[in-house]
C-alpha cells in the first residue's frame, strides 16, 4: 500500500478511534480588511520547510489586526497548546486523544453532546443516519462559524458518502481555522488521492503529522520531523493569538 492509500485507510480509522475516544469519556462580526490582511500572511508562512522571514514579521506587525482575542478564546488556544506540545513527547498518544476530546468539547458541554449524537449516526453508516448527522452538524456550524470540528465531521460524512470534491472543502476549512487539524489533514490527503490527484495527496500527506523518532536528511543531517512539525504550529498558534485570529 503507498503511503497516500494509506492515508485513505487511515481516514476510517482516524475517525473510528477518535470517535471511540469520546464516546468513552462522554457523561461576530465579520473580519476587517486588516485581520483579512493578518490572516493572508499568516497563511504565506505555513509552508514547514520554511521559517518566516523577518520581512514576513515585519508585515505582520504593519497589519496589526484591530480585533483580540477574547479571554474564553485565549484560555482555549492555551489549552490546545500545551496538548500540541505533548505530541512531540512520549506521551503522544494520550496526547491525540485529549486533542480530540479539546476539539470536540472546546464550545461547551451542550455542543459536545451534538457532536457525540453526530459520532454515533455516523458510526452506523446508514445513509439516513449520515444524512441526519449532516443536518446535525450544518446547525451547529451555523451556531458556531469558526469552530473546526463540525466542519471536520462533517468533511468526514462526505468523505464516506463518495462526494470527495465536496469533504476536501471541508477539509480546507478546517485547516484554515486550524493547521494543525492532523484529522482534517489526513483527510484531505485521502480527498485527493480518491479523485486521481496523486501528487497533491502525497503533497497533504508529507503536511501531515510526522511520525515520533530521529530521522536522518539526503545530507546525513539527524533531526526530528515530529518534534520540528510541532514547533512549527505552535508559532503559528502563537502569531494567531498574538493578531488575534
Amino acid at each position: 500500500m503507498t503511503s497516500c492509500e494509506a492515508f485513505v485507510a487511515q481516514r476510517a480509522n482516524t475517525f473510528r478511534t477518535h470517535s471511540n475516544c469520546m464516546l468513552r469519556r462522554h457523561n461576530s462580526d465579520g473580519p476587517d480588511d486588516s485581520i483579512n490582511t493578518t490572516r493572508a500572511l499568516l497563511e504565506s508562512m505555513f509552508l514547514l520547510e520554511e521559517e518566516p522571514t523577518s520581512s514576513t514579521i515585519d508585515d505582520l506587525d504593519r497589519a496589526g489586526a484591530t480585533s483580540r482575542l477574547s479571554g474564553t478564546k485565549r484560555r482555549r488556544l492555551e489549552r490546545e497548546k500545551g496538548i500540541l506540545e505533548l505530541l512531540a513527547s512520549s506521551s503522544s498518544d494520550e496526547a491525540i486523544s485529549l486533542m480530540w476530546e479539546h476539539w470536540y468539547g472546546e464550545r461547551g458541554a451542550g455542543p459536545k453532546e451534538t457532536l457525540d449524537s453526530v459520532s454515533k449516526l455516523i458510526q452506523s453508516m446508514s445513509p439516513a443516519a449520515l444524512e441526519l448527522a449532516a443536518s446535525k452538524l450544518d446547525t451547529c456550524i451555523a451556531e458556531h462559524e469558526d469552530w473546526a470540528e463540525p466542519v471536520n465531521q462533517l468533511a468526514l460524512i462526505r468523505f464516506f458518502e463518495g462526494k470527495y470534491s465536496e469533504s476536501e472543502v471541508l477539509c480546507g476549512r478546517v485547516l484554515k481555522l486550524k493547521p494543525w487539524h492532523f484529522g482534517a489533514r489526513s483527510g484531505l490527503a485521502a480527498c485527493f488521492q480518491k479523485q486521481g490527484d496523486v501528487a497533491r495527496a502525497q503533497a497533504e500527506a508529507a503536511l501531515g503529522l510526522p511520525p515520533l523518532g530521529e530521522t536522518r536528511s539526503t545530507g546525513g543531517k539527524v533531526f526530528n520531523p515530529r518534534k520540528a512539525w510541532v514547533g512549527k504550529m505552535i508559532r503559528e498558534m502563537d502569531l494567531r493569538k498574538k493578531f488575534g485570529l
